[in-house]
């Protein structure tokens, strides 16, 4: 404030024609007309008793005598004293005096203006520190003002989401950093500007005509360069009795919300690597191995195998393997989701696409999925009106929701999983040979837990341990009569089976170790050999198995594609018999 009073002080010279020199609570002098406006910054300390004293009492003081006043006595100017009067006046600021504002004659002509006149010139000093205390007021509400200003600036600008701010005209008055990158727009193309002339498809003049919020408005924000950005939009008017003064915007890029659900399933499920897949069996050691060296590609993957054999998992090691690990990982299980459903949850509706649509639309599992993966789980029970939809959004990379007569891009990589048998629903014409291609780009077969039987012992520890946890209970192992018995069966419902199996005789066994007895009867009563190369062996197993592919061979020689139906009686694919063919020599 020193220039403004500065100002004041040099006005009061010119009308009263005496010096005036003004000081702050600590008694430096912070204005000064004369030989005072050459000692601004002095402390009056030591020689300024009449100011000290003025502070002290908070009431304005009159000195006739300079040098010969009781006040004086002290002074270090008592004796040399250059003024001939002095007319003093606090300067209050509340409660408070924060300063001394004074009039000083230096001739005797100018002790008779400002003695002769002193009721007057105490009133009209009294009204000029009255005008500094209510520029220090305004001075401070400015301060605050600016203080809330950049208050409310930096909580905006913390926000990850877009602001922008409008007056009641439409013209925007603030925008943060996240909506000018988002915008890919500067703050001097945005602030002062219509909002109309630079973005629309925002629903801020909605707001401002109804008075009314808007929320969770899926919309797409188009620049008049052409540039758009598919959001979720809010729009809150500012209202004050009863009258809208403007609005403010909020909105989400797209791939932020995705980018949101992907850390809300991260946290609650871990991701999965390779190494958390359980399985040293050779077939399982090749499988990873494969399935590791395509991760960081983008080719779409198909997982085979029967169910239970851990294709889930596979699918989100091999997400978190890939470029696409720090995207979304969402899952779409093709066979819980009701028919008349599944095209609404997979590419989204617009607002009133059918009866009980719900109000601005739905996004769907392919726009949450945008830069990351979806996973299609049973993805052969997908009905066959839908898989035309799905073909396109594979081969063109678009999607159009229901309801919608706009196309959309996405960035997805797809990992479809399906224990059907899709080369013969292509041939009844159950599955559309096209989409069956456009999937099949990367197949890898999931092996059953038949055919990896040396990594049962693994598993079922696992297990063990998981469901102790889970129940509360302490058991040490599994007895060498239950693994047996667990070696020698099918397993017919694979690795899920195998836990199930596992949690029943955890719930069930009495001793801290799992008894076969304590086994679901059809895994204990499974046939196995009690000689010493038992079939519960890996050497035992073997031998059946070879004698099994061997019978097999035999029963189809010399018929067309005779190992393909020897595998389909075996129960295995083709692939994996021509893997036993070689383990065995019988190639």
């Amino acid at each position: 404030m020193q220039n403004d009073v500065q100002r004041v002080a040099e006005a009061i010279a010119v009308a009263l024609g005496v010096d005036v020199e003004i000081t702050d609570r600590d008694l430096l002098r912070v204005a000064g007309t004369g030989e005072f406006s050459r000692q601004l910054g002095n402390s009056l300390a030591g020689q300024g008793r009449v100011h000290a004293h003025v502070l002290q009492i908070g009431a304005t003081i009159i000195i006739e005598d300079p040098g010969h006043h009781e006040l004086c006595y002290t002074c270090v100017m008592a004796k040399r004293c250059y003024a001939t009067a002095e007319l003093c006046c606090p300067i209050s600021h509340g409660n408070t005096i924060v300063g001394v504002m004074g009039l000083v004659s230096r001739t005797q002509a100018q002790r008779g203006r400002l003695l002769d006149n002193a009721r007057a010139n105490v009133a009209f000093l009294e009204r000029m520190a009255d005008l500094l205390s209510a520029k220090i007021a305004s001075e401070e509400a400015m301060a605050r003002d600016r203080l809330r200003r950049r208050q409310l600036e930096a909580v905006i600008g913390a926000f990850d989401q877009g602001v922008l701010v409008v007056d009641e005209y439409g013209i925007m008055t603030q925008a943060n950093r996240y909506a000018l990158d988002a915008l890919h727009l500067s703050a001097e193309a945005v602030v002062g500007r219509p909002l109309q002339d630079v973005l629309t498809g925002t629903g801020l003049y909605d707001a401002l005509g109804s008075g009314t919020e808007i929320k969770h408005h899926r919309t797409r924000l188009k620049q008049h360069s052409g540039e758009t950005v598919d959001a979720i939009c809010n729009a809150y008017p500012v209202a004050i009795d009863g009258k809208t003064l403007g609005a403010v915007l909020t909105f989400q890029h797209l791939d932020d919300v995705s980018k949101l659900t992907y850390e809300i399933w991260e946290h609650e499920n871990r991701a999965t690597s390779f190494d958390d897949i359980i399985g040293d069996s050779q077939p399982m050691l090749s499988v990873k191995e494969f399935a590791a060296k395509i991760a960081s590609g983008n080719s779409t993957v198909l997982l085979r195998g029967e169910s239970g054999t851990g294709k889930g998992l596979m699918a989100r090691a091999i997400h978190r393997e890939s470029k696409r690990r720090d995207g979304p990982f969402v899952v779409v299980n093709c066979s819980a989701i009701p028919d008349t459903l599944l095209e609404s949850e997979l590419f989204g509706y617009e607002e009133g696409a059918f009866t009980g649509a719900r109000k601005k639309g739905k996004l769907g599992r392919f726009e949450l999925a945008n830069r990351g993966t979806l996973f299609l789980d049973e993805i052969g029970d997908m009905p066959l009106h839908l898989q035309g939809k799905l073909l396109r959004a594979l081969e063109d990379r678009m999607i159009e929701p229901v309801g919608s007569v706009e196309s959309r891009p996405i960035d997805v990589r797809i990992i479809g999983a399906t224990n059907r048998d899709l080369d013969a629903m292509v041939e009844s014409r159950e599955f559309r040979k096209d989409l069956f291609y456009r999937l099949n780009v990367v197949p890898i077969w999931m092996p059953p837990l038949r055919e990896r039987k040396e990594d049962i012992p693994m598993l079922a520890r696992f297990f063990l341990d998981k469901h102790c946890r889970t129940a509360g209970r302490r058991m040490a192992a599994l007895s060498d009569a239950a693994l047996r018995c667990m070696l020698a069966y099918e397993w017919p419902g694979n690795v899920r089976e195998l836990s199930n199996s596992v949690e029943y005789a955890v719930n069930i066994e009495s001793e801290s170790t799992v008894r076969a007895t304590s086994l679901p009867q059809r895994v204990r009563v499974a046939k196995r050999s009690d000689g010493p190369n038992e079939a519960g062996g890996p050497q035992g197993l073997e031998a059946l198995e070879r004698t099994a592919i061997v019978e097999a061979l035999q029963r189809f020689q010399g018929e067309p594609r005779a190992k393909e139906k020897a595998a389909r009686e075996l129960g295995i694919h083709v692939t994996t018999l021509y893997r036993k063919l070689a383990k065995y020599d019988l190639a």
